[in-house]
């Protein structure tokens, strides 16, 4: 510890209550150390200061260490195969991974933008609002809101995809990150087969009344 070292020193440095101030330190070693001093103001009765020393290549390897974890993340986020989102608001890209582009068919520039790619993500507003319902039911780190819904693609075209949306706490921030699968085959047959019971009821019908 360092303590020990400067105590009863002189610093000339302009020292503000509540803030912190970037030194070096001499140890008794010769080694240089880099440290933080961070100033807290004493009680009313008394004006003498109480510097809180740390050493700042702790907090420098710390922050790396976050920020490596980070890259990390959004690595795998980018590979992974279902569509990826993750904002601090469900209209917010701060990714878009290339599987949501290749499901979507716009760009994570475009995604991120336009101020109200929502609607254009979810141009039927009973969709729109049964999503934005959904999210809003969010409250805790870690809850999850499922259910599918349909999008509009670049083209024009419509998919359907089940969609989950999660929310998390991010730099201490609340963020949502959302996957995207696309079930538009699974829909469509679900849809024929629908008709063709229909059909087959209709048909058995007729066929009972003649």
């Amino acid at each position: 510890r360092a303590a020990p070292e400067i105590i009863g020193q002189e610093f000339g440095l302009p020292l503000v209550q509540g803030g912190h101030t970037e030194i070096e330190i001499l140890r008794r070693s010769g080694e240089i150390t880099p440290a933080e001093m961070r100033v807290i103001q004493g009680d009313k009765f008394k004006t003498y200061i109480i510097a809180d020393l740390r050493d700042a290549r702790l907090a420098q390897a710390s922050s790396e260490q976050l920020l490596q974890r980070e890259a990390e993340l959004f690595t795998l986020l980018t590979a992974v195969k279902k569509g990826i989102t993750f904002g601090k608001t469900i209209n917010d890209f701060l990714l878009f991974n290339p599987a949501m582009e290749a499901l979507t068919g716009y760009t994570q520039e475009e995604a991120k933008s336009d101020p109200d790619f929502l609607t254009r993500l979810y141009p039927d507003p009973q969709e729109r609002e049964h999503l934005l319902k959904g999210v809003e039911q969010l409250r805790y780190q870690g809850e999850t809101w499922d259910d599918e819904i349909k999008i509009r693609c670049a083209d024009g075209s419509t998919k359907y995809v089940a969609i989950s949306v999660s929310l998390l706490f991010y730099r201490g921030s609340p963020m949502y990150l959302s996957s995207y699968t696309d079930i538009t085959a699974r829909k469509e047959a679900e849809s024929r087969l629908y008709y063709q019971m229909e059909r087959e009821r209709l048909m058995g019908g007729i066929t009972l009344r003649i």
